[in-house]
């Protein structure tokens, strides 16, 4: 199983809404790390319910102002809390282990949310908090990371990596435009785990972003020829002159030049058949909407190989 973390933002949100509303996400099984408590938010997690799919909610995110809004808003509050506890046998809450995990878990549980099949993002810095929750509860699952899969036992493990380098700037791709990106879909069972999870073509660090880019680049993952996955990174041209559309059009058109080039499918997926429209209508639907479709062809293209 692969457990793609993604954070809240509403182009993530709406990517795995899409697959989902198309049955296709298959064994993947998406952890949402809300950042803003959005309309976004509550239509996926309807979508999830209503196709009859796992995910789970990271209920004490790490960034973001969710926790902030939940608490200005009470009504949002109570719906996003009743979609959580009627939806249980679909949407299963999800724990960092930090500072404030016990206190959340205790608030979950107030409001009738059953955490008996919770998950845990293990932190190491955490221990003495991680070993009093497991104390009083019984999780279902625990990611973590390679180096400190021995500190925990009593559960199925899941393994965390971080494979999406981010770079300062999106020039900085064109140093390495082709490079390994995992290969634990291959061997996560081999080395003990029930799965593995990572951040997607976006990569665990947060930034609200927001300003206008030098360069645009769009990444995509594909199969090696050893069954292993490699990311691509289609980098425009970098200059302060051209507008952003013309700029994602440089990008599109050097990523579909290296696919003809290479001369092989990367994936018939429903994002690259987006981002292939794009580049025959010439149109800009906007940067956010191309890492959408980036962020589908990776979830789509593993949910593929993890099947076959």
């Amino acid at each position: 199983m692969y457990f793609p973390i993604l954070r809240g933002r509403q182009n993530e949100l709406i990517a795995i809404r899409d697959l989902v509303d198309a049955d296709l996400l298959g064994p993947v099984i998406p952890v949402i790390e809300p950042v803003k408590a959005s309309s976004t938010l509550i239509r996926t997690l309807e979508s999830f319910v209503l196709r009859e799919h796992e995910c789970y909610v990271v209920m004490n995110p790490a960034v973001g102002v969710f926790e902030r809004e939940l608490q200005l808003t009470p009504t949002f509050e109570n719906t996003f809390r009743e979609i959580v506890s009627e939806g249980s046998s679909w949407i299963k809450p999800c724990f960092r282990v930090s500072d404030n995990m016990l206190d959340c878990i205790h608030g979950v549980q107030k409001n009738g949310i059953d955490t008996s099949c919770a998950a845990v993002i293990y932190d190491r810095n955490y221990d003495e908090v991680y070993h009093r929750a497991i104390i009083d509860n019984s999780f279902g699952l625990c990611f973590v990371n390679d180096a400190a899969r021995r500190r925990v036992r009593g559960m199925e493990r899941i393994l965390l990596s971080d494979p999406f380098h981010v770079l300062p700037r999106n020039a900085d791709y064109r140093k390495t435009p082709d490079e390994f990106f995992s290969e634990d879909h291959q061997y996560y069972g081999d080395d003990g785990y029930t799965g593995f999870a990572d951040y997607s073509v976006v990569g665990s660090a947060y930034s609200e972003g927001g300003f206008r880019p030098r360069a645009v680049a769009i990444h995509i993952v594909y199969e090696y020829d050893d069954g292993s996955l490699h990311i691509h990174h289609a980098v425009s041209e970098d200059s302060d002159f051209m507008d952003v559309a013309s700029l994602y059009s440089n990008a599109l058109e050097k990523l579909f030049t290296w696919i003809e080039d290479m001369g092989r499918n990367i994936g018939d997926t429903s994002g690259l058949k987006h981002l292939r429209a794009s580049y025959n209508d010439q149109s800009f639907p906007g940067l956010g909407m191309a890492k959408r479709w980036s962020i589908m062809h990776h979830l789509e293209l593993v949910s593929t190989l993890l099947e076959r």
